[in-house]
């Protein structure tokens, strides 16, 4: 591909990004991105067809890195240790990745086109979590499975679906948190966010662990 057209579609979906971070995907026509790239409307098109292609386009570019790593981490895996131990490795895989792709600003763009795409009711018509997204979620939760098998399947869905609440709520503070904490916290502050993250919810797997066993325990279960 000619080093032009590569710019231009870098410029193309740094533009969609940007778009879709700031409104719906409903809202936003392909005629609004081309001027925002400041190219016209048939060279969008050529290449990414429409809206829907690049859309998908956006989620391939951030996303796959994204999944990539932490596929690979997971796969690394060593759960022939102590629980603690293995449920924190696969927490900070979970959470590690995305903070070190998504820390420019168009990565800060997309953390709120994810975050805009998780809320939307018409996400499934587009596919686009079940394509990119489900997948990973698949792997995390038969992870925690293998590491936590004393947890329903409903409380370990519960559970990833907390922590996926955080990382976008991390993700795409625009300044609150700066501002409840009165400076002391901020969320762009990925050398801090990750490790609390990671603290917080290794904290929860654990304890849901241990009232589930004494659960059991109580109803004389073994």
């Amino acid at each position: 591909m000619a080093a032009d057209s590569t710019e231009t579609r870098g410029r193309i979906l740094r533009a969609a990004t940007k778009v879709f971070a700031e409104r719906s995907y409903g809202s936003v026509t392909t005629r609004e991105i081309a001027a925002q790239a400041d190219v016209c409307l048939a060279l969008l098109h050529y290449h990414f067809g429409q809206k829907e292609e690049l859309y998908r386009a956006i989620w391939a570019k951030h996303y796959e890195d994204v999944t990539r790593v932490r596929h690979e981490r997971l796969a690394a895996v060593d759960f022939d240790r102590p629980v603690e131990t293995v449920v924190r490795e696969i927490t900070e895989t979970f959470y590690g990745p995305p903070f070190a792709v998504l820390k420019n600003n168009e990565g800060r763009w997309f953390g709120y086109v994810m975050a805009r795409e998780m809320a939307d009711p018409g996400e499934s018509s587009r596919g686009v979590l079940k394509r990119f997204v489900d997948p990973t979620a698949s792997k995390f939760l038969k992870a925690y499975e293998r590491a936590l098998p004393e947890l329903s399947k409903s409380q370990r869905s519960w559970c990833y679906q907390f922590m996926v609440g955080a990382i976008l709520h991390a993700l795409t503070d625009a300044g609150r948190l700066a501002r409840i904490s009165e400076g002391a916290a901020k969320s762009k502050d990925a050398a801090a966010a990750v490790p609390m993250l990671v603290d917080f919810a290794v904290a929860g797997w654990l304890s849901m662990r241990k009232s589930v066993v004494a659960r059991r325990r109580s109803n004389g279960k073994s």
